[in-house]
């Protein structure tokens, strides 16, 4: 919550703070509307926490890090769900489903690309960073 509230403080990312602190303060009903979504933004979180902490042994730097990155993956989120969305709304109204355009029922494939790529690339940048303070 205080880096939701640090980041709505200044102008530029007034929005982002709110789209946090909103994931903060109402996340049961974030869990229940956007179930895959928290999924994934929890799982990001805590795996970066651990893999960091396996790296530095440093609980603070872990902390910080896996909370840079979900930050990163609840925007990210915010950027691409529209998108995939729309997307897949487009794909099953070609398919005949008509009534896709209910988004309770569609799979929002941007959270899949999220794990995809947030994976691949720490993977990858863990792979080739010896020192993850440099990361």
């Amino acid at each position: 919550i205080l880096s939701s509230v640090c980041v709505e403080s200044f102008e530029p990312t007034r929005h982002l703070g709110r789209i946090l602190l909103d994931r903060n303060l109402n996340f049961v009903s974030n869990w229940n509307k956007e179930t895959l979504r928290s999924t994934i933004e929890s799982i990001v979180w805590i795996s970066t926490i651990s893999k960091s902490y396996e790296h530095t042994m440093r609980l603070d730097f872990a902390c910080v890090t896996g909370s840079i990155s979900a930050m990163l993956v609840v925007f990210l989120g915010e950027l691409l769900t529209p998108v995939s969305r729309s997307l897949e709304t487009s794909v099953r109204r070609h398919f005949g489903q008509e009534n896709a355009k209910d988004s309770q029922s569609l799979a929002s494939s941007s959270s899949f690309m999220v794990i995809l790529y947030g994976y691949a690339g720490l993977t990858k940048l863990l792979a080739h960073v010896k020192d993850v303070t440099l990361a």
